[in-house]
C-alpha cells in the first residue's frame, strides 16, 4: 500500500476514535443530568386563625341568635315556674290556715315537686344548649376543613397551619401554665401575607348566601 494511502488511513481512525470518545463522554454526561433529581420547588405555607375565621362567618351569626332566642324561651320557663313556687311558699305563709293541715300539706308537696322540676329543667335545659352548641361547632369545623382544603388544593399551597401567635405566656402566671403556653404555640412568626382568613370568610359566607338562597 503507498505510503499516503496508509497515513490517511491512519488518520481516518484517530479522527473515528476521537469522536467515539467525544461521544462517549457526551453519553455519560447526559446519564449523569437525567439521573440527577431536579431541585424541588420551595413549600408554600399559609395560615389560618380558626376562632376569627368562625366568628366572621355570616352562619356563626345566624345560629348564634337562634341559640339566644331558644335560650331566652328555656329562661322564660324557668322564671315562670320559679314565680310559681314563690306564689305557692306565699300561700303557705299568708293565705291557708294553719289548722287546714290536709290543704296545707298539699301545698307543701306541690311546692317541692315543682322545687325538684325547676333544678331538674335548669341542668336539662343546660345540657340541651351544650350539646346543641357542640354539634353546630362540629358541623361549622368540618365546613371550615372542606374549605381550607378546596382553597389548598386549588392554589397549590402545600401547608395551612392553624394560626396560634395569639398564644403568650403572661407574667405572674404559674410555672405549669406558661410552660402550657409554650408548648401550645406551633406557629412562632409569620407575615401577614400568609395569612388566609379573610379569604376564606369571604369563600364561606359566599358559599353559605348561595346555599340559603337556593330552592
Amino acid at each position: 500500500m503507498p505510503r499516503s494511502t496508509t497515513t490517511l488511513a491512519c488518520s481516518t481512525l484517530a479522527v473515528l476514535a476521537a469522536l467515539a470518545v467525544l461521544l462517549a463522554g457526551a453519553l455519560v454526561s447526559e446519564a449523569q443530568v437525567s439521573s440527577t433529581p431536579s431541585p424541588r420547588r420551595p413549600a408554600i405555607i399559609a395560615l389560618v386563625d380558626v376562632t376569627r375565621l368562625m366568628e366572621g362567618l355570616t352562619e356563626f351569626s345566624d345560629r348564634n341568635r337562634e341559640f339566644t332566642a331558644k335560650g331566652e324561651g328555656y329562661q322564660r320557663a324557668l322564671q315562670e315556674l320559679a314565680e310559681k313556687i314563690r306564689q305557692g311558699q306565699n300561700e303557705l305563709q299568708n293565705t291557708i290556715d294553719p289548722r287546714d293541715v290536709k290543704r296545707r300539706l298539699d301545698k307543701i308537696r306541690e311546692v317541692e315537686e315543682d322545687r325538684v322540676l325547676l333544678e331538674a329543667r335548669q341542668e336539662g335545659y343546660k345540657r340541651l344548649v351544650e350539646l346543641e352548641q357542640g354539634d353546630f361547632i362540629n358541623s361549622l369545623y368540618t365546613k371550615v376543613i372542606a374549605a381550607v382544603d378546596a382553597l389548598a388544593q386549588r392554589e397549590g399551597i402545600d401547608l395551612i397551619l392553624a394560626d396560634d401567635r395569639d398564644v403568650r405566656t403572661r407574667p405572674n402566671a404559674p410555672i405549669a401554665e406558661n410552660r402550657r403556653r409554650i408548648e401550645a404555640r406551633s406557629v412562632l412568626f409569620s407575615t401577614p401575607a400568609l395569612d388566609l382568613t379573610d379569604r376564606l370568610v369571604t369563600i364561606m359566607n359566599n358559599d353559605y348566601a348561595a346555599g340559603r338562597q337556593s330552592p
